[in-house]
């Protein structure tokens, strides 16, 4: 395994090599392979970089300059990560938590014997602009007022989000479900959901339960470098 600063440092150090007639092998085989090239993309207006990811055979590279996970939890987080996806070190240390969590919903599809298409062709239920209105309105901050503020209290909701879909057993395979089409669970849209266990609630409630088996035992030790670890577990 190679953890660099930066994977353009690979094509520097070969091409360096070469010009002084030294024997460089960074891999188990000679030589290296670019597998992406560097490139700007734009996000909800930012404009941002990717590095260029490259691949030496035989060795995994965590690239500091091009990664979520390793600069969240470590390599011990990257390691859980590979365990729960079935991706490689390499791929789990440049993706994102989406890309992540899309493989881990993949394998447990696969364990449940489902049929998982080589790209997404379900479209969503045709809906009227009402139900646009109530159902996407999205999130909103309100921003303080500017001066001293007193009685200031702070909410923090754990795993928000995939606790209410375990909660509620949201699942795309439980929305609006035909053996349930005369009850209205969801308030204000007049959905049902199904009764029976959705696979998004298998694959997300492992990941809340390992989340509060670290909280718990960040509580219960003392010893400050397995706190540490502890900690760079829950950030995963």
């Amino acid at each position: 395994m190679l953890i660099l600063s930066s994977s353009e440092l690979i094509p520097v150090l070969y091409e360096t090599a070469d010009a002084h007639e030294m024997d460089l092998q960074l891999g188990r085989l000679p030589g290296w392979q670019q597998l992406a090239s560097k490139s700007t993309y734009e996000s909800y207006g930012n404009v941002g970089h990717s590095p260029a990811r490259c691949n030496i055979p035989g060795r995994a590279i965590i690239d500091k300059s091009n990664t979520f996970f390793f600069a969240q939890s470590g390599l011990d987080g990257c390691l859980d990560m590979v365990r729960r996806s079935g991706k490689s070190l390499q791929e789990v240390a440049w993706a994102s938590i989406s890309n992540v969590l899309t493989a881990i919903q993949i394998r447990e599809a696969r364990e449940q014997d489902v049929l998982v298409p080589w790209n997404s062709w379900r479209h969503e239920f045709f809906k009227p602009l009402t139900t646009l209105d109530d159902a996407d309105r999205g999130g909103f901050t309100f921003s303080p007022e500017v001066g001293f503020h007193e009685d200031v209290h702070e909410l923090d909701f754990s795993s928000l989000y995939p606790n209410i879909i375990c909660e509620f057993n949201i699942s795309p395979e439980t929305i609006r479900c035909e053996c349930h089409a005369d009850r209205e669970d969801v308030p204000g849209l007049g959905y049902s959901i199904c009764d029976e266990q959705g696979y998004l609630v298998d694959v997300l409630q492992p990941l809340i339960d390992a989340h509060d088996a670290f909280k718990r035992e960040i509580c219960e030790t003392d010893d400050p470098e397995w706190t540490a670890t502890l900690q760079a577990g829950q950030m995963q």
